[in-house]
Order: C-alpha cells, then sequence, then structure tokens
C-alpha cells in the first residue's frame, strides 16, 4: 500500500531503483504519506528515531555498518528540518549518503504566517551536496520534473566523491487515500569511464545530434567516424556543428518531413546529444514529439533532459565515449538508416524565383564564402536561412545560441575577427545589429571583418508566417511585438567608424557586390540589404513548402489566422486532399 499522491509515490519508486534501503524515520504529520509508503514495503528496513538530531547521526552509523550504503531520513515539516543541521554537517565532511527527506507545504505558502511553515530550502551549503524541491504532482509534465529532480538528487550521493543531498517533499493533505503498487519511473544513470561496464546501445538506428561545438580536433573526428563505421549511425549536424565526416547530415529541410505518416524510417531507437545548444527548433519540436532514448555525453555530468527521454549521463570525453563503443561493436551494422537519411538530405530542393529576401541572399552568398573563413550567425532569422544552404566544410560557424538572446552577436564577432587573420562574417539582423552596433567602432577592429546586415525594418521573426503572432496578429504584431517602424539605417555609422559601406536594394545588387564583398579590402566591409518582412516569411515559406509532404489543408493551416483555419470545412479540407494525390 503506498499513499496516493503522485510525488510520493514517484520518490519511493526511484529510492528503489537507486539501492535506497534503509529509513529513519522519525514522527509527525506532514511525512506520513511517505513514512506509510515506506513502512509497507519489505524492501525498506525502517528505524524509529524520535529526536531528528539524534536521527541523522544514527544515520550516519546504519550507513558506516552497511558499507556506507544510502541511508534516507524523514521528518516533518518547520523545526523539525533544523534539527538534521549538525549530523547533514558531519555527513557532509564525512563523505557519508545521506537522503534527508523534508516534508513540507507548497512554496506558494511559505512566508504566509501559516502554523509549521519555514523555508527549508535555506540549509546551509555544507550541509548537502543537492538540494531540490518536489513539486505537488498534478499532471504529466509536473511528474516528469518530479521524477528528474529526484534523480538528480540521488545521482549526487556518489557524484565526485560521497555526501549527504537534500530533498523537501511539499503534501497538500497528510494523508489522500492509497494505492495498491508505484508507478513506472525513469531512472536515469551516469556513467565515466572507471564504471567497470557501459550499457550496451541496444538499438540498431542510432541518431547522434550535434549541438554547437568547436571545430573538431582530428582525434574527437576519428572517434565519431570509427563509432559511424561501427554502428551505421546517422549524425545530425548544423552549421554550428563543425563536424563534416562520416554519417554527417545537414538535416534542416529533412525534419521537416519527420512528423505522421512516413516518420518511422527516420526515427531513432537511440539519441545520443553531443555539444551545447543546437538552436534547432524543428530538429527540437520532432525530438520532443519522438521521446527515443536519451543518452547525453558531456563532460559536465549534468542531468539534462531537454527531450523527456533521457536515459543515461556519460560523464566523459566524446572521444572516449565513441572509441569505448566503437571498439566494442562486432557485428556489420545496418546501413539502411543512414541511407534513408542521406538520401532525403541529397533531394533538397530551393526553388527558382526567391523574392530579395533573407533566404535569397543565404543562396546567394553562401557558396561564396571563402574556404577557412569563420562565420557567426545572429539567432533565429540569421541561423535558419543559412541552414538551408550548405557551406563548406572548411568553414568553421559559431552563434550566441547558449543563452539564445540577439544582444552581443556582433561584439562576439568582432572579437573574433580581431584575434584571427582569415576573414570572418557576420550574418545578422537589423533590430540585432542596431542593438549592439557600438562593437563596430571598436578601435581593434581590422580589415577581415565583414557583416551581412539584412535590414527589414523589424522583428521579422515574429511576422513569420508560421509564428503565432502573424498567425494571431498580422500586421497587428508590428507595433510593439515585432518592433517594426523604426527606420534604420546603418551607412552613416559604419562609414564614420572607417567601414566600406554597401547598400542593397535589388537582387541585381546583391550579384555585383558579392564578389568585392568576400575578397580582401583595405578596411572592414558592410553591405545592407533591404528587404520586407513579408518578403524574408515568403523566402522561407517556398523553401519550406518545395522541400515538404504536408498536406495543403495543413498549409493553409499554417498560413490562415486560426480562427479562419478552424472554420474550413471538413468537405473542403477533404479536397484539398484530393487535390494533394493527383
Amino acid at each position: 500500500m503506498y499513499a496516493s499522491q503522485k510525488n510520493v509515490q514517484i520518490l519511493v519508486a526511484l529510492l528503489k531503483e537507486h539501492g535506497v534501503r534503509h529509513a529513519v524515520i522519525s514522527p509527525g504529520s506532514r511525512n506520513m504519506a511517505l513514512v506509510r509508503s515506506l513502512e509497507n514495503d519489505p524492501f525498506f528496513t525502517c528505524y524509529s528515531v524520535v529526536d531528528e538530531r539524534s536521527a541523522a547521526y544514527f544515520a550516519i552509523g546504519v550507513s558506516l555498518a552497511n558499507d556506507e550504503a544510502p541511508v534516507l531520513l524523514s521528518c516533518t515539516s518547520a523545526q523539525a528540518t533544523r534539527n538534521y543541521l549538525p549530523g547533514l554537517t558531519e555527513a557532509y565532511y564525512r563523505g557519508t549518503p545521506i537522503v534527508a527527506i523534508t516534508a513540507d507545504y507548497r512554496e506558494s505558502h511559505i512566508g504566509q504566517g501559516l502554523m509549521q511553515t519555514v523555508d527549508q530550502m535555506s540549509m546551509p551549503k555544507d550541509t548537502h551536496k543537492a538540494s531540490v524541491r518536489l513539486p505537488v504532482v498534478s499532471d504529466e509534465d509536473d511528474a516528469w520534473y518530479c521524477e528528474r529532480l529526484v534523480n538528480e538528487a540521488l545521482l549526487e550521493l556518489h557524484h565526485h566523491g560521497t555526501g549527504p543531498v537534500h530533498i523537501d517533499l511539499p503534501i497538500d493533505e497528510h494523508w489522500e487515500g492509497y494505492v495498491e503498487s508505484l508507478p513506472s519511473v525513469k531512472r536515469i544513470d551516469r556513467y565515466t569511464m572507471q564504471t567497470p561496464d557501459l550499457p550496451p546501445l541496444g538499438a540498431s538506428k542510432i541518431l547522434v545530434v550535434v549541438g554547437e561545438h568547436a571545430p573538431f580536433s582530428a582525434q574527437q573526428a576519428q572517434a565519431l567516424e570509427a563509432f559511424v563505421e561501427a554502428t551505421g549511425a546517422v549524425v545530425y549536424t548544423t552549421h554550428l556543428s563543425n563536424y563534416h565526416g562520416a554519417g554527417s547530415v545537414n538535416g534542416s529541410l529533412v525534419v521537416l518531413n519527420l512528423k505522421g505518416k512516413g516518420a518511422d524510417a527516420y526515427t531513432p531507437e537511440l539519441l545520443i546529444t553531443v555539444g551545447g545548444q543546437h538552436g534547432d527548433y524543428d530538429i527540437a519540436s520532432v525530438l520532443n514529439a519522438m521521446k527515443p532514448r536519451h543518452w547525453r555525453v558531456s563532460l559536465d555530468g549534468r542531468i539534462q533532459d531537454t527531450y523527456g527521454s533521457l536515459e543515461a549521463v556519460f560523464e566523459m570525453s566524446e572521444a572516449d565515449f565513441f572509441s569505448a563503443y566503437a571498439s566494442r561493436q562486432v557485428a556489420e551494422p545496418s546501413r539502411e538508416f543512414q541511407a534513408t537519411w542521406e538520401k532525403a538530405n541529397a533531394e533538397r530542393a530551393i526553388p527558382d524565383g526567391l523574392p530579395l529576401s533573407h533566404a535569397f541572399v543565404a543562396g546567394v552568398l553562401a557558396p561564396q564564402i571563402p574556404h577557412g573563413s569563420s562565420i557567426h550567425f545572429a539567432i533565429l532569422s540569421a541561423y535558419r536561412n543559412w541552414s538551408f544552404f550548405h557551406l563548406h566544410p572548411s568553414i568553421a560557424g559559431y552563434s550566441n545560441v547558449a543563452a539564445y538572446g540577439i544582444d552581443g552577436c556582433v561584439s562576439t564577432f568582432i572579437g573574433h575577427s580581431v584575434a584571427t587573420e582569415e576573414l570572418t562574417f557576420l550574418v545578422v539582423g537589423d533590430l540585432s545589429f542596431f542593438y549592439d552596433m557600438n562593437s563596430i567602432g571598436i578601435r581593434h577592429v581590422k580589415n577581415n571583418a565583414r557583416i551581412i546586415l539584412v535590414n527589414n525594418n523589424g522583428g521579422g521573426e515574429f511576422r513569420l508566417y508560421s509564428h503565432a503572432a502573424d498567425r494571431y496578429f498580422g500586421e497587428d504584431a508590428d507595433t510593439h511585438i515585432a518592433a517594426a517602424g523604426h527606420h534604420g539605417m546603418a551607412q552613416a555609422w559604419a562609414e564614420s567608424m572607417g567601414w566600406l559601406y554597401r547598400a542593397v536594394r535589388t537582387k541585381q545588387d546583391l550579384v555585383d557586390v558579392a564578389d568585392a564583398f568576400v575578397s580582401p579590402s583595405d578596411k572592414p566591409f558592410i553591405i545592407e540589404v533591404f528587404t520586407t518582412m513579408h518578403d524574408d516569411s515568403e523566402g522561407v515559406r517556398i523553401i519550406r513548402e518545395a522541400n515538404t509532404h504536408e498536406s495543403l489543408a495543413r498549409r493553409l493551416a499554417k498560413r490562415l489566422p486560426p480562427s479562419v483555419a478552424d472554420a474550413v470545412p471538413p468537405r473542403v479540407k477533404e479536397l484539398a486532399k484530393r487535390v494533394i494525390k493527383r
């Protein structure tokens, strides 16, 4: 019999998964749901100690007698929690794995004058290695969050040495009834190179997603290529991944078809992520929907359950991880998954007739960026439009996608260009540029700096045909959401700072200036391309629709305001499907 509170059930289930068998319990009302769940499960050995101060020290003794196994403490709320502090301090400096579970009220009740409420998250930092407050679980998202927090805390018991952790458990009602069994929960594991036995891959369809990453070293590239050869894995990359070896697929257009019919052929059984933030909303949406088993490989060892399906974290270098798994594969892998992705990527289509837009700019300039150069992208529109086009493998790509803000991209680019002799490019929109425009006047600026400024007189991201602001508000989004109508241009400022400047107002203007722009010059160089938010949106739409198999009805739904799309009669939607089939 277990308490009906979901957070209690998840906690108890994960305590069992992580092998926490011993429980030292102090009396109280707020913790009785947990206590009844523990004492009714033969997995746990329970001890009753009235004094919480004594209970914490008692738990240290129990751990010592069981080869320093983890031991949990349970107490009620308020002052009782403070009595754990002396024993937890001893456990912290001694390195004893104690799980201190303090029952509590909801966070919204703390500090409101209710009886038996204190700030139980204010425990001194040298009483715990990790401290988490669980949610009261009312939906699937709460359950996912609760599972993740419990896993984080319990994994910290033996992470970089041993020691105590703190879990704060909010309870609305002392007792709400019971259930006969615990729910299925997701245990997350952490592995290092010192782990005796790494888990088997257990998959033939493996997708490696490389986020923002410094250019791969020879050792890193060789290890990943060996893994691809041994497993038949696909490596999903963007311009920020800086990997161009075996198995790599720049799948920005492939992912448009990874929902609905036919998606199974592209769906991985195992997802492996390396590097930082990829900044790619399309692949993020797809992976969130697919929820394949997820392994995260990073030296930081952090628990980051990006897609709600994290199974393991490998706290080791990428080279060590890929080398370890490449060496243990003996059977010839299937190449079908790889071939499916590569075929779809080879079929990407860029239609003729794009308007003067950010997409058109990328299409003209991407093939002309000199080999060995570096290119920086502002977030969202700049990054999206250039992802439709290939860059030479020798070109390194960068973007401030880690924190994902519009500020600072110009300064980051300037810093990079100053510290190298190679041509360095920046692709940026008007709002981002004007936000950070002072940086082009830094006195260290060199002649290798190149800026592609696409000025659509507003925040074009918010007027993209598929964006909620455009669909719901249309032109009304311009005033504040898209910040349109500032009528700014960079010429006066750029020229006063000693930059070459060229305005581009037609397609031919861009073609005419391209050669000079990508060539060496005696000054830094900026071109300002004047587009409209409508044309920038159309450029994206045209390319996406040329590379997607979705129905006409669904395309119309994306372009119409929701109220109109919802009103389309079913017979009209069916007719649209027949037209597509013909």
